[in-house]
């Protein structure tokens, strides 16, 4: 939409999508094959937003162009007999945010700040989180077990790590161990545990997967 030649936006019109149905459109966009910005469109503010966490990145002149490329995709899609949201006079906008204090961290402070969007809708937010080296590690871990919290499957009967019973590897005896902490299992050869690592850990007090320690 914002990127790609007219050919790949002709082919991506979401012609099923009724965009008159919703009042935000929130996404992750990938720049330049290395970094993340957030895209937010609030419908009732006629803004659109493109969120870079970098610092001192020219959010006005970037949004101000979002907001172009967002107008011509809707045009498209009103020549397909979808004219909702065309009518709008879209403007760029910037939020004040946190920036990122390293060079990889972009999609946690994007994910971040889409959460806290979500959360105070249809108000603006005022982000409150920190980005600081152990903020961040510890951003990642939360995220991490919200998406492990938010996934379809048997928790008590399922791998973590292949989402599925019997492990990718082939082998004759399936070897499995449980995290003392979230109490989710995993294959040992999913998460490179040998046999022997696996007996060392059930004659620990407790142990934890990557995503709890």
């Amino acid at each position: 939409m914002l990127f790609g030649q007219n050919s790949q936006v002709q082919r991506n019109l979401l012609s099923k999508v009724k965009f008159a149905s919703y009042d935000c459109l929130l996404s992750a966009v990938h720049v330049n094959n290395n970094h993340w910005n957030l895209l937010f469109v609030h419908a009732a503010e006629k803004k659109v937003y493109l969120i870079d966490p970098f610092k001192n990145a020219p959010e006005m002149e970037a949004s101000e162009k979002a907001a172009d490329k967002f107008k011509e995709y809707l045009n498209m899609r009103r020549q397909h007999q979808h004219s909702d949201w065309a009518n709008i006079n879209w403007e760029g906008g910037v939020l004040k945010h946190p920036c990122q204090q390293d060079g990889n961290s972009c999609g946690v402070v994007v994910a971040m700040m889409a959460k806290e969007i979500i959360h105070y809708f249809p108000e603006i937010p005022e982000f409150s989180f920190s980005t600081t080296r152990a903020h961040m590690i510890k951003g990642r871990r939360l995220l991490a077990f919200d998406l492990l919290q938010g996934s379809v499957f048997q928790n008590d009967s399922w791998c973590v790590m292949c989402a599925s019973k019997k492990t990718p590897i082939s082998a004759c005896k399936v070897e499995w161990i449980q995290c003392d902490t979230c109490d989710r299992w995993y294959h040992a050869d999913c998460i490179g545990l040998s046999t022997k690592d696996v007996k060392k850990a059930a004659g620990e007090v407790e142990w934890k997967c990557l995503v709890c320690k």
